[in-house]
């Protein structure tokens, strides 16, 4: 017995050695049940992240959650709706980072399919957008066709719906189909009335039909000031109502005071107020230009009286403001005024230096040259000429910065006040550039979408740098931790442990041959073992007596003659009683101790084979080392794709900055070649003044310098 306590108790080493493994087996029969419903949790978490996302204008990140969404679970548990949703929120991610074939083939592909009514209706806008973008205008008729007829129009926000009207307008106008419809259909408080009245009048502009262009910049004017008092009207109306409410419904109200201190609080005001901004902005500049292209119109008329008031609306803040006084200055010239347009030059040219300054010098030379100053003409050419080889030089050195590896990165800041036109030029869509033969080519490049693509790209390129980082400290911690591990296990000394397991196992075989005797003098000797001290006691007494009893039967000689008398047959039947009730007493305690130690010889049997199979899991596991393996080579898979996808960002990055560079280097390369014709133009100038005026003149110092 004591034995069989001692086996037992070398089972606690297996047990420990397992204790592990059972728990995570329980843990993961536990957790079974609860996969489904945690995948489903999961799946939607991710999607309303997406949602999120996209909704705070990170296209780009938008687009990388999807993808890392759909290799972790593939959106497995989203509904069917949901599934076109997250097509439609794709395909629109991708069209704002100007991936337009992309884009469509995602909004093709939920045409193809029955998906709900908001779904339709959203893609036909989004199909709309990208095919108005990527020179497919008519989609957009197609799609204004598809919304309307359907009866879709409630799915669409008020904002898409006027934006789709603007889209099919537009495209019909300039297909000179009936657009008239369409307007009416736009809101007074859309923005998109003033541009398609400015659309048509600058078709009118550049047929020369100026009468109906001055109309229809005034129309536009008009619509463009009803849009603003209606945004004002609006802005004030929600004040008031809110107002309201404040003092109407305090109680109902205070709870969501205790969210004071939230330092998200005042997101959606700071939201409204920069959409609010913006869109003043848009309006302010669109005045302006309409106010602009509305004195141009005049002065085609000889309208100068009207033109002059008209640009003198122009705001001295827009980015139209020079071009107005450069403007000014030739209707002043255009009537004679001569006085009033080289004050309005010289005001100018005093602003700084740029091409309205070297323009307005121009003017200066004509309105001088005009009133007989040939003198004063002459030396406004001269100022020209040394503004002309200022700015070439000025010109060589930006193209010098240009070439810098990090210009793009704060080029706000080292662009050149002289050359600020330059700058308005690279961020307009669709520049004309200089090809190698001196023709103007059509350019069609978005430098905002690739500077925004730019900033995107090198963020990434920080974010897999520090990955690369953190896989190295990885690296070092497995290698801490993989020695650390060899010590445990050295520490476990598996050799003891081994020779432990042997011998109890040799133990138990020797025990297994014992209580299992094959004959009967063996079974006899393990019965006694299983007996009582009393019993042991009794059996050795009968057996004494036995042999007592066969001496004397057997009439052997004795020390006392008197007493050699014959044997009474009844003390045999009486040992043969007592040995009968002992044989008895000991096989019933027999049959149950032997079932007993068997029963206990099978569990620790069972306990060395759980310890034999620990044994050889530590020893492998010792040997092997396959979890750091197996680590590293996971690792060895994320240094690749890192590297790989830092090689593809590093590419694109370089890519996207020499497209970049290459276009506002043929800016530069346009803007060089008409200086250097002014400059010639300019000298022939100053030749023609000192011939009209002979010896008068002192003659020219000014070159063009080696930017000629």
């Amino acid at each position: 017995m004591r034995f069989l306590i001692y086996i037992i108790a070398l089972g606690i080493f297996s047990l420990c050695l397992c204790c592990i493994g059972q728990v995570k087996a329980q843990t993961s029969i536990n957790t079974l049940t609860k996969t489904a419903i945690a995948s489903e949790k999961q799946v939607y978490a991710d999607f309303y992240h997406v949602m999120y996302t996209y909704f705070e204008a990170d296209y780009l990140g938008t687009l990388n959650k999807i993808e890392k969404s759909h290799k972790r679970h593939g959106f497995n548990a989203l509904t069917s709706d949901d599934k076109d949703r997250l097509t439609l929120i794709k395909g629109a991610a991708q069209l704002n980072l100007g991936l337009h074939t992309k884009a469509q083939e995602n909004f093709l592909s939920l045409l193809n399919k029955n998906s709900s009514q908001y779904v339709k209706a959203n893609t036909w806008f989004w199909l709309a957008r990208t095919g108005f973008e990527n020179n497919q205008a008519d989609m957009s008729v197609k799609a204004y066709e598809a919304v309307s007829s359907n009866g879709l129009e409630s799915e669409l926000s008020t904002a898409h719906w006027q934006s789709l009207i603007y889209m099919a307008a537009y495209t019909n106008m300039h297909n000179d189909e009936e657009w008239e419809p369409l307007l009416a259909q736009l809101e007074n408080d859309s923005i998109y009335s003033s541009y398609l009245l400015a659309n048509l009048a600058g078709r009118h502009f550049n047929s020369e039909n100026y009468a109906a262009a001055t109309q229809g910049f005034v129309a536009a004017k008009q619509a463009l000031l009803q849009y603003q008092s209606q945004q004002h009207a609006f802005t004030r109306r929600a004040i008031g109502f809110t107002r309201s409410i404040g003092n109407a419904a305090a109680f109902y109200l205070s709870p969501w005071r205790w969210f004071s201190d939230d330092p998200n609080k005042h997101a959606q005001r700071r939201q409204n107020e920069a959409r609010e901004r913006q869109a003043l902005h848009e309006s302010d500049a669109l005045f302006d230009r309409l106010n602009l292209q509305l004195a141009h119109s005049l002065l085609k008329q000889q309208d100068d009286v009207d033109a002059l008031a008209v640009i003198n609306t122009v705001s001295a803040n827009s980015g139209d403001s020079q071009q107005a006084l450069l403007t000014l200055g030739w209707t002043h010239a255009e009537q004679n005024r001569w006085q009033a347009a080289v004050d309005t030059w010289q005001y100018l040219r005093e602003l700084g230096p740029g091409i309205f300054q070297l323009q307005a010098s121009y003017g200066l030379a004509y309105a001088y040259q005009q009133q007989g100053l040939f003198v004063e003409a002459f030396y406004a050419l001269e100022d020209t000429g040394v503004q002309i080889s200022t700015t070439l030089d000025g010109l060589a050195q930006f193209e010098q910065d240009i070439g810098a590896d990090n210009f793009f990165d704060d080029y706000e800041s080292l662009w050149p006040q002289a050359l600020l036109d330059i700058k308005r030029t690279f961020l307009t869509q669709n520049v004309t550039h200089v090809e190698t033969d001196g023709s103007a080519q059509a350019n069609d490049v978005n430098p905002h979408y690739l500077l925004n693509a730019r900033r995107q790209l090198a963020a990434i390129l920080t974010t897999l740098s520090n990955k690369a980082e953190q896989l190295e400290v990885l690296k070092g911690l497995l290698e801490e931790r993989e020695q650390r591990f060899v010590g445990r296990v050295n520490g476990l000394s598996l050799e003891e442990k081994a020779a432990h397991i042997a011998n109890t196992k040799l133990h138990l075989q020797d025990m297994q041959k014992r209580l299992n005797p094959t004959t009967e003098l063996a079974r006899q000797t393990l019965m006694l073992s299983m007996t009582s001290k009393i019993q042991q006691s009794a059996w050795q007494r009968l057996n004494n007596a036995n042999a007592r009893h066969a001496r004397l039967t057997l009439n052997l000689p004795r020390n006392d003659p008197p007493h050699n008398k014959p044997l009474k047959p009844s003390y045999k039947k009486r040992l043969a009683r007592i040995e009968g009730i002992l044989k008895w007493q000991m096989e019933d305690s027999y049959v149950v101790k032997r079932w007993e130690h068997l029963r206990q010889l099978q569990a620790a049997t069972e306990i060395l084979t759980k310890a034999e199979h620990a044994y050889r899991r530590v020893s492998s596991i010792g040997a092997t080392n396959d979890e750091f393996a197996l680590t590293r080579v996971k690792i060895e898979i994320l240094e690749k794709q890192i590297a790989q996808r830092r090689k593809q960002s590093s590419d694109l990055h370089q890519q996207v900055e020499h497209r970049l560079r290459e276009h506002l280097l043929s800016i530069i390369s346009l803007r060089t070649e008409q200086l250097k014709t002014q400059w010639v133009n300019t000298r022939l100038a100053k030749i023609r003044l000192q011939d009209l005026q002979g010896e008068l003149l002192v003659p020219s110092t000014s070159s063009a310098g080696g930017s000629q």
